[in-house]
């Protein structure tokens, strides 16, 4: 989700520890040479989020630090990629914290058809969201711990 800190706290730690720092979204934009959301808007989501796939499904994860776009937990082989590559940070930001970073920001997949965050009734599908990253976020930290 936009706003949750991904590329922030991704580069701090990348820094931190050496490591290249990516953002899948800059990714996309430097290979198609559109903003994100010109790019959903040319493609629709369906292809957006094979493009997406795409990207991460590429990655080589030698010493790097990913942030990903919003939407690549709706791919299990993007997902699957990451989990048997890398280790998960999950960043448990509300719902609140997030309209206050973002709320004038029209960008991406958390904008489909340029709506601003604030103007989406996303609580209930953010809590859906949330509570299916929990569940993913456990299984890959017990999965690791063994």
């Amino acid at each position: 989700m936009a706003g949750a800190g991904k590329s922030s706290i991704g580069k701090k730690i990348a820094s931190s520890l050496g490591f290249e720092f990516i953002d899948s979204d800059r990714l996309i934009e430097r290979d198609y040479a559109m903003n994100l959301q010109e790019v959903l808007n040319f493609y629709g989501q369906e292809k957006f989020r094979e493009i997406e796939e795409s990207i991460i499904l590429g990655i080589d994860f030698d010493q790097i630090i990913l942030a990903t776009g919003g939407s690549v937990i709706f791919s299990n082989p993007a997902m699957n990629h990451i989990q048997q590559s890398s280790h998960i940070i999950f960043l448990d930001v509300s719902y609140e914290n997030i309209l206050r970073r973002i709320s004038s920001l029209i960008r991406g997949v958390s904008s489909r058809n340029q709506t601003k965050l604030t103007n989406r009734p996303m609580k209930q599908g953010n809590l859906c969201i949330k509570n299916m990253l929990i569940t993913l976020y456990k299984t890959i930290t017990q999965k690791n711990l063994s």
